[in-house]
């Protein structure tokens, strides 16, 4: 993958991350400390960023680096739940797993094969 790519990966993931935190550009741009014409390029792929900054999104998102820098997968959905976790009370992360048993024991493969259709 060239740079090129990893830009525009990284802008669709931002995006797509931004968009399910329910944030605009704006507030993305100002919680994390860079200009909204900045963020904005970061989103369409037109430019690169620091390391501090990659941190920065990923702590205002609330989702992993990794989650912006690769393609998705199980394990970055996984990274991204225990940094939703990071820093709460212990009582919230128990309830929070009974949350997640109550999910798998709920969830059918049937309707992985209905959402994969």
């Amino acid at each position: 993958m060239n740079k090129n790519d990893l830009q525009v990966l990284a802008g669709r993931n931002l995006q797509r991350c931004r968009t399910n935190a329910k944030l605009t550009q704006e507030q993305v741009a100002e919680k994390a400390g860079i200009s909204t014409s900045f963020y904005t390029n970061l989103e369409r792929g037109s430019r690169s960023m620091s390391i501090p900054v990659l941190l920065a999104l990923a702590d205002v998102l609330q989702v992993s680096t990794d989650c912006i820098l690769y393609k998705e997968s199980s394990k970055i959905h996984t990274a991204n739940i225990c940094n939703l976790l990071k820093d709460k009370p212990e009582s919230f992360i128990i309830a929070a797993e009974g949350v997640v048993c109550a999910l798998v024991k709920g969830f059918s493969p049937h309707q992985e094969e209905i959402k994969n259709s």
